[in-house]
């Protein structure tokens, strides 16, 4: 997979897919996709957080632990320890009793927010190629009065410097 995204100009999530599929001979890898540029979403993403904080609570300081064991005997209770050698604490997750007749919400992704995309739009859309400008960076709603600097050499030039380095064994 590295060998065939070094060599393959990749712009947009159809290019991702399209590297990855021709990876292999036998077509081992294969992509699938989450979702599109357009806001197309193919796979949902659930709001798990605000599903399960109605029952459990969030154990506070959870990075600095290691080791982690539930244990069948006694739901809800989580053990841990920062290190092995340290002493096991306990910790009950359960706020109450754990009801869960139904499945959580949809969660739709955010999106970037318009600051973002203003600049995405005007300083980073001109390295794209010219055929997925639109499709990888549209102009932001409203923003009509935006500057944009025309395709010049850098929406070309990352094929030639990609064999540049091959070609120095980089």
């Amino acid at each position: 997979m590295k060998q065939r995204q070094r060599r393959t100009h990749v712009s947009s999530l159809a290019d991702i897919c399209d590297a990855v599929s021709s990876s292999t001979l036998t077509e081992v890898n294969v992509p699938q996709l989450v979702g599109s540029e357009n806001g197309n979403v193919y796979v949902p993403t659930l709001d798990w957080h605000s599903f399960l904080s109605k029952s459990f609570r969030s154990l506070p300081g959870i990075k600095k632990f290691r080791h982690f064991r539930f244990r069948s005997e006694h739901p809800g209770l989580l053990t841990i320890k920062a290190n092995p050698d340290d002493s096991e604490q306990s910790f009950d997750m359960c706020s109450r009793k754990a009801e869960f007749a139904s499945v959580p919400h949809e969660a739709p992704p955010p999106g970037l927010p318009l600051e973002r995309q203003r600049y995405l739009y005007k300083y980073i859309r001109q390295f794209v190629v010219v055929e997925a400008q639109d499709t990888v960076w549209p102009r932001p709603p409203g923003q009509e009065g935006i500057e944009v600097p025309e395709a010049g050499p850098g929406a070309r030039a990352v094929p030639e410097q990609a064999a540049k380095r091959k070609r120095k064994g980089r």
